[in-house]
């Protein structure tokens, strides 16, 4: 096929598709990507609270890396490791290379704890409300963006606080950071497939 310059209008429709296309995918993966990282933090939170109050054994903490394991299994089924099918767009990029420093971030903290005593619920929801924040900014998207400023002023408190009970506010964190939000981005995608 001949390549052919398009005109102002063409261009125009061009790269406001192109847009619609990336916001579209990204609103889809990231609703699933957030409920998923939500549901699966609150549930290993609140089994750890569960497992620490009621044993006063540390090694229910151990759990902690049901995490790990959830989001590697996810990741690997959903294609996460492969090439993304179809045109990558900056945007693409930027929001895959913020987890990604993010995840890795967090990943090396939580090593650290094993050896060393740091604050480490407030580190992890400092780095995912940093990264809620700066997803929602990318996609425009006002209420994550408002979930990760919440989460970053929260974050004080998993210091403050001494106890279970921090993990208590760590799991209701991520409810509202992650779950919230990721339900809001699956309607909207739900709706954008309708119009």
């Amino acid at each position: 096929m001949k390549d052919r310059k398009l005109n102002e209008a063409e261009s125009l429709d061009l790269i406001a598709t192109m847009i619609r296309q990336t916001r579209d995918r990204l609103t889809e993966n990231n609703g699933r990507h957030f409920l998923v990282m939500g549901y699966t933090t609150v549930a290993v939170s609140l089994a750890v609270w569960l497992g620490l109050t009621r044993t006063g054994d540390h090694r229910w903490n151990w759990l902690w890396f049901a995490i790990l394991l959830v989001w590697l299994g996810y990741s690997s089924a959903n294609g996460w490791f492969r090439a993304a099918r179809g045109t990558r767009t900056y945007v693409d990029r930027a929001i895959g290379c913020v987890w990604g420093t993010l995840g890795a971030a967090s990943f090396i903290v939580t090593l650290l704890a094993l050896f060393r005593p740091i604050p480490i619920l407030f580190v992890i929801v400092l780095l995912m409300g940093a990264g809620s924040m700066m997803t929602g900014l990318l996609l425009r998207f006002h209420p994550l963006t408002g979930t990760g400023v919440f989460a970053l002023l929260l974050s004080p408190f998993c210091v403050l606080l001494r106890g279970p009970e921090t993990i208590l506010l760590f799991a209701a964190i991520f409810a509202v950071m992650m779950i919230v939000p990721g339900h809001l981005l699956s309607c909207r995608f739900r709706r954008s497939k309708k119009a």
